[in-house]
C-alpha cells in the first residue's frame, strides 16, 4: 500500500469521515479517488496538497 492510500485509510477509519467527504473535497468524483488509491492514476500536485490540508498531515508525511 502507498503512502497516500496508508494516510487515507487511517483518516477513513476515523468516525464520520467518508471518500465522498474526502472526494468533494479535492473536487473529484468518488470513482477518480479511488482510481487514484488503486494507484491506476497518478495524483495532481494540487491533489496532493488539498489531500495534506484534509486530513491534516504534512506533504512530508507522504515521502
Amino acid at each position: 500500500m502507498d503512502r497516500f492510500a496508508e494516510k487515507i485509510g487511517a483518516w477513513l477509519l476515523r468516525d464520520g469521515n467518508t471518500k465522498k467527504q474526502l472526494s468533494d473535497a479535492l473536487g473529484v468524483s468518488v470513482s477518480t479517488l479511488n482510481n487514484r488509491l488503486a494507484g491506476e492514476y497518478e495524483w495532481t500536485w494540487n491533489e496532493v496538497r488539498k489531500l495534506a490540508d484534509v486530513i491534516g498531515c504534512s506533504l512530508d508525511e507522504f515521502l
